[in-house]
């Protein structure tokens, strides 16, 4: 992976928009959806800190690990 190489944002899990990551104050990271305004952050400074995991977090699905199941 490159640099910029990031992770694709999966849809926002409200309305099914498109979703940005924003990075707010101090480099903390949200995720915007374009369509519904839905903003997610995450209260802990691992994600704040390292984009690829706070993408890999936003795209993780609670369906998905009961799929593996």
């Amino acid at each position: 992976m490159q640099k910029n190489d990031y992770p694709k944002l999966r849809e926002c899990p409200f309305c099914g928009g498109k979703v940005k990551r924003v990075i707010g104050v101090m480099g903390l990271n949200f995720f915007k959806c374009k369509e519904c305004g839905a903003v997610v952050s995450f209260d802990n400074d691992y994600y704040n800190t390292h984009k690829n995991e706070a993408i890999e977090a936003w795209n993780r699905r609670v369906n998905d690990e009961l799929d593996k199941c």
